[in-house]
């Protein structure tokens, strides 16, 4: 009896069904294909059948957008650019701090005034230093 259990309960394989729409796209050929067996070559796809494919593939190189190329000159002149439009914008900064302190030390006598004298003096240190670093940037780009 179990054997006829079996016989009867075990699932059975579906019957294939025609599909004509298979037939006629052609999408029956990809299942097909998918099941190819081992040691067989595997059909060609569209393109491969019209261009072919490289039977050996290129190395791969770095590619950067325009803007930003490391090796580009034109981005190493802009940020110079900007470094010495920064370098100008330091030394006006400078400049009006220098004057605002001049126009302190008139009314001011005895220490603070000594005091308002040392920074004055340090201020024009950091002016003569921007003002080297500006030179040396203007070297550098060849502008004069």
């Amino acid at each position: 009896m179990p054997g006829r259990a079996y016989q009867c309960l075990r699932p059975r394989p579906e019957p294939e069904v025609f599909d004509g729409f298979a037939e006629w796209y052609g999408y029956g050929d990809a299942d097909a294909d998918a099941q190819t067996v081992a040691g067989q070559p595997k059909k060609l796809d569209g393109y491969q059948e019209w261009f072919g494919y490289p039977d050996d593939i290129a190395p791969t190189t770095s590619m950067y957008l325009p803007d930003r190329d490391p090796g580009d000159d034109e981005q190493h002149d802009q940020s110079q650019r900007l470094a010495m439009e920064a370098t100008e914008m330091s030394l006006t900064l400078v400049q009006s701090a220098i004057e605002e302190r001049r126009c302190q030390l008139a009314s001011k006598h005895g220490d603070e005034a000594e005091q308002l004298q040392q920074e004055i003096h340090q201020l024009k240190l950091q002016q003569a230093r921007l003002a080297r670093a500006l030179w040396s940037l203007h070297e550098e780009t060849g502008t004069g």
